[in-house]
């Protein structure tokens, strides 16, 4: 995951660490189980919270 990525924006690697650390979550823990992630990239926060739906359609 280190290895790096040539040229790309700064947001593509924000989302991509989400990315990662949803996928985490999902590999070590219940499904039911309630988890909060914490990030300070307003266009990571309000990409999930808020645009991901729209993102989907």
């Amino acid at each position: 995951m280190s290895a790096g990525f040539g040229e790309t924006a700064n947001n593509v690697i924000e989302l991509t660490g989400m990315l990662h650390a949803i996928q985490w979550i999902i590999d070590r823990f219940k499904k039911d189980e309630p988890a909060t992630i914490l990030c300070d990239a307003m266009y990571v926060v309000k990409g999930c919270n808020e645009w991901r739906n729209s993102w989907k359609r």
